[in-house]
């Protein structure tokens, strides 16, 4: 029986003692408990928005590159109407707007250009990307948007909303890629306005593999200013960042040889 009362009061001492550090900790233990819950259910909800938004995005690219096919078709139909005894050249506003490392001819233009844009095209695609830049501007596709809406709003001769359209690209790109593309396209818009000053404040920065291209605007933009001098060492440091066998090698060394190289 002593042993019994001795057993009882043990375990009521362990009985007191739990419930004290329970009032002590239990709280914590419970709000760390949801709060971890909460962290898992909250990660999964992000990455099914995240998956959501991806995909909607993505199907509304999928729109706006459809569309900007139908205009390239629109363009080479309006091209062929006209010159039917000659195969379509690209535009300006077309060679301005090709990958970041080639050439451009659009600094050498005044800016116009012969492209008659479908109107419903472009409305469509005015609409389709401003959706893309303000509804889904944390994606990839949104920049991607900004390229598609600068160029159709350059083949219309709209170079101010394409310059727009450009600096909307550089600013919001999280990607040094194509930020470095958005600034090289965005130099050659400026180039064809005659915006020198603006332009070799923009390419002042590191090319970080696009030294030819940098290079060549920056000499057109000397070209612009009337300095020969400097537009011939530009010139000179975009051949040498250019391969032997580069097809653009031939127009920085036109242009190099205009300036007296």
């Amino acid at each position: 029986q002593l042993h019994d009362l001795v057993h009882k009061a043990a375990a009521g001492d362990e009985a007191a003692r739990a419930k004290a550090w329970w009032n002590n900790h239990g709280r914590s233990i419970v709000i760390g408990i949801a709060l971890g819950l909460g962290g898992v259910f909250g990660f999964n909800y992000w990455q099914n928005y995240q998956q959501t938004l991806a995909d909607s995005a993505s199907g509304l690219f999928e729109q706006l590159r459809n569309q900007m096919i139908a205009l390239a078709q629109h363009n080479e139909e309006n091209a062929n109407a006209e010159n039917p005894t000659s195969d379509a050249k690209p535009s300006a506003a077309d060679n301005s707007l090709t990958d970041a490392g080639q050439p451009s001819s659009a600094a050498e233009s005044d800016g116009t250009v012969s492209v008659v844009i479908d109107s419903k095209i472009e409305t469509l695609i005015d609409t389709i990307s401003s959706e893309l830049m303000v509804d889904f501007r944390t994606t990839e596709y949104a920049v991607h948007a900004a390229f598609a809406l600068a160029k159709t709003k350059l083949d219309g001769g709209k170079l101010d909303a394409a310059i727009e359209a450009l600096q909307w690209a550089l600013d919001n790109a999280d990607d040094d890629l194509l930020r470095h593309i958005a600034r090289l396209r965005l130099a050659a818009v400026l180039l064809a306005k005659g915006e020198a000053d603006a332009v070799a404040k923009l390419l002042d920065v590191e090319p970080h593999g696009f030294t030819a291209r940098y290079s060549e605007l920056r000499g057109d933009a000397y070209m612009q200013q009337g300095n020969l001098a400097e537009a011939r060492k530009a010139y000179q440091a975009s051949l040498e960042g250019l391969t032997a066998h580069s097809p653009w090698r031939s127009l920085v060394q036109l242009k190099l040889d205009n300036v007296g190289g």
